[in-house]
């Protein structure tokens, strides 16, 4: 099954939802050859090729593996097809592209594309950072610290950017952003655009297994080209020893948490971010509340993670599941430990 947006010409394959697993025919061929008997058979009497005997109980057993191995394999396929038949095709579901206009006439709303991606970029990073006067992201809070100096808010921004570029760019490609613009200024033309204020990175069903957003080794190999190796946290001089652990241990917590409570098929909401000047606008309540009725055309449910100081806001729109804790690594901590809310959809 193939997904294809409008906006761009990248196919999404989730493993499981879309699994199209075959038997290998050259390999089952091979096992049912008459040359493959014929070599087990014949070297009874050592005349194959001048074999000796002694060969028949090894080559026995060779074909009694061989064929243990294929048994094993199309027992494996045969679980992940009826897991796929399961599930609901990603394609039934589209992408917000063509759902959000069916659920919102808000002007405000969009779906962005891939040119809206450096403006994506600097929102999440002021989104996520925040500034001296207003918070960003608790959970980026919780990994990098807060800045108290020029440098320490400039390796941040740096951090944060280089993080969300993977991001934004993979969802643009695979998934689907919507962003909250204000008006447009009058006068600019019908495809004029006002300043984004906030957006959402949303995985559709299927991109999402076990807890993990999916992508094809083609897809991944593109992403890689785009961002380059390695993650800014991972450098210990300017952000400090425990940074790339707290990252990883986030990970986790979201990993576990996911796996646990989004069993079935669902919308995941993985990233939500509103520029700190305009919070407390109803920016972010548009945002989910359009994610919602996205979900809702097919009954499906939204699933996301959030930070402990975050609960009572997600609470108006969806329903906790549970929740998970971490120390903070560091022996001295000056952070304390970490706790994640896992919340789905009413």
């Amino acid at each position: 099954v193939r997904l294809s947006s409008p906006h761009h010409s990248t196919s999404l394959h989730p493993p499981l939802a879309h699994s199209t697993l075959q038997p290998i025919p050259w390999t089952s061929s091979l096992l049912r050859a008459p040359h493959f008997h014929h070599l087990v058979s014949a070297t009874s009497s050592g005349s194959y090729l001048g074999l000796p005997a002694l060969l028949k109980p090894w080559l026995e057993s060779l074909q009694t593996g061989v064929s243990l191995i294929w048994e094993s394999i199309a027992l494996q396929a045969s679980a992940i097809r009826r897991m796929a038949s399961s599930r609901t095709p990603v394609a039934e579901y589209l992408t917000a592209r063509e759902l959000l206009p069916q659920v919102s006439a808000d002007p405000h709303v969009s779906v962005c594309g891939e040119e809206d991606y450096e403006e994506l970029l600097d929102c999440s990073t002021s989104a996520f950072v925040g500034s001296e006067s207003r918070a960003g992201g608790l959970l980026t809070a919780w990994v990098y610290g807060r800045p108290s100096t020029p440098e320490e808010w400039e390796n941040l921004r740096v951090a944060v950017r280089a993080t969300m570029q993977k991001y934004v760019r993979s969802y643009l490609w695979f998934g689907s952003v919507i962003a909250y613009r204000e008006s447009a200024e009058p006068g600019l033309g019908p495809d004029s655009k006002g300043k984004m204020l906030g957006f959402v990175l949303l995985a559709p069903p299927g991109m999402t297994v076990d807890g993990v957003v999916q992508f094809t080794p083609a897809q991944k190999e593109r992403i890689a080209k785009f961002c380059g190796p390695g993650h800014p946290s991972e450098d210990k001089a300017r952000y400090g020893e425990f940074v790339a652990v707290r990252g990883g241990m986030l990970d986790c917590i979201c990993l576990d948490l996911h796996k646990k409570y989004a069993t079935e098929d669902h919308w995941y909401l993985h990233f939500l971010g509103v520029k700190p000047e305009c919070q407390g606008q109803g920016v972010g309540s548009k945002l989910i509340q359009a994610v919602i009725q996205i979900a809702r055309l097919h009954a499906m449910p939204v699933y996301l993670e959030c930070h402990e100081a975050k609960v009572e806001y997600y609470k108006k729109y969806l329903d906790e599941k549970g929740s998970l804790e971490m120390e903070d690594p560091e022996t001295s901590s000056t952070k304390g430990p970490l706790r994640v809310h896992a919340f789905f959809s009413k």
